[in-house]
């Protein structure tokens, strides 16, 4: 019953997520601030969850009861209405092939789900494992004026829990992890590239996401994406997730700061200085969770940040192109 009913709930989660996808879609241009679009985003990725979740409880209650009732399977040939069973809803909707398909493959499929269900857990492991060895590892003091303005910045945030700051050797771009004792590493040598306004511009950035807790949604964030490994739609939600994350921390580190140009040459130095990492999805740091990505579309990244932060305009033609390639 188990396995019947994850092939279905995987089965439905294709269209799902296809149909939040394109509410997303649709919805997210007529959204003004940041903050809006990352909570319409995240909301969305919760809904293919959810949705996922109550497919399989409904399948799964209906599955265990004729089994209990040993009510016999109708042939796909055969339109018979069986309230206890799970694949009339596909019959009466005229797919009883498919429905057919999936009665006698539903094992291999779940079989094929789980391998890779798997391997994105083992990812997601050694990304935290990558997390725990940067609290550890490689760690040297910054001067006390540091750990003082950053103090400063966290009260001007209201954050409450203190905030330990650290150089490392492990980071090439600053990150902020942990949740209960939050920690912002730099790495070695930034504070000596950058000017004071600037590095108070990537504290501030980094602090906005530990005051926003954004380490516990994204590592909700991460497992979901290792649920539905499988579905570009769920992957573009996430990317629109991270992307309005970004944006929302652009905007708190503008207004600690109250000078944009300072902050986007401090994002286009550290940019410059970040080297690709494969477990940075779970560091939160100012590149925006993309340092893993081609090195095209960190530029675009980067490029349509910049452009935001100093308020340019954008071509009109950016959202149909977008459209288009959707």
């Amino acid at each position: 019953a188990l396995a019947h009913a994850f092939g279905w709930a995987l089965l439905h989660s294709l269209w799902q997520a296809t149909l939040a996808a394109l509410i997303l879609l649709l919805l997210l241009p007529r959204l003004k601030t940041a903050r809006t679009r990352y909570r319409l985003a995240y909301g969305t990725l919760l809904s293919v969850l959810f949705a996922a979740t109550v497919t399989f409880g409904l399948h799964y209650r209906f599955s265990s009861i004729g089994e209990g009732n040993a009510m016999p399977r109708s042939d796909f040939n055969t339109l018979t209405f069986n309230p206890f069973s799970s694949e009339s809803a596909f019959d009466s909707t005229g797919l009883p092939f498919v429905s057919a398909w999936l009665e006698s493959h539903y094992p291999l499929v779940v079989t094929l789900w789980l391998l890779g269900f798997a391997l994105f857990l083992l990812r997601l492991a050694g990304g935290l494992w990558y997390i725990r060895r940067l609290r550890h590892e490689g760690l040297f003091l910054v001067e006390s004026e540091w750990q003082t303005r950053l103090t400063a910045l966290s009260e001007r945030l209201s954050q409450s829990r203190p905030v330990a700051l650290f150089q490392s050797a492990l980071v090439s771009a600053p990150v902020a992890i942990g949740y209960l004792k939050p920690v912002i590493l730099l790495p070695i040598g930034l504070l000596n590239q950058l000017s004071a306004p600037e590095v108070e511009a990537v504290l501030a950035h980094e602090l906005a996401h530990i005051a926003r807790r954004d380490w516990l949604f994204n590592l909700l964030q991460a497992f979901i994406e290792s649920l539905f490994y499988f579905h570009p739609a769920v992957w573009w939600i996430s990317g629109m997730v991270r992307q309005e994350r970004e944006n929302c921390c652009d905007d708190t580190a503008v207004a600690l700061c109250g000078n944009p140009l300072h902050y986007a040459k401090a994002l286009l130095r550290v940019q410059e200085m970040a080297v690709p990492v494969s477990t940075a999805r779970l560091a939160l740091g100012l590149d925006g969770g993309v340092a893993a990505a081609r090195p095209a579309q960190r530029r675009m990244f980067l490029l349509e940040r910049i452009r935001r932060i100093l308020n340019q305009p954008q071509h009109k033609s950016h959202n149909m192109e977008k459209s288009i390639a959707t």
